[in-house]
């Protein structure tokens, strides 16, 4: 649905794509510094952000707790990987493309 209106229905307001993108990709890279998620995950949302514009807004939050639901459910079956963090502690990391994935799918949806 959000795909639809957006390519078909509405003209781009690009203005509004590069700073939504900007501001994704801000908070994601502050997430990226303490070893929560990958590069590709960040430069993935800012792709995203382009695309979507203010849409990315449902996507993010969406992506964000479908990565608490993936990542509770790895690490209560012991599957997630443990790496230490640059700061002394120890992060489970966790495929984040996946919740990017889920949350698209979902906004998409609703």
């Amino acid at each position: 649905m959000i795909l639809t209106e957006h390519f078909l229905h509405c003209p781009i307001n690009l203005f509004e794509n590069i700073v939504c993108a900007v501001a994704v990709f801000f908070i994601t890279y502050l997430v990226y510094t303490v070893g929560g998620i990958g590069a590709g995950d960040v430069k993935l949302l800012f792709s995203l952000g382009l695309l979507l514009g203010g849409e990315i807004k449902q996507v993010f939050v969406f992506s964000m707790i479908a990565a608490g639901i993936i990542g509770a459910v790895e690490v209560a079956l012991k599957k997630s990987v443990v790496v230490n963090s640059d700061f002394g502690f120890k992060v489970h990391r966790i495929h984040f493309a996946y919740a990017i994935l889920t949350g698209l799918i979902i906004s998409i949806i609703f």
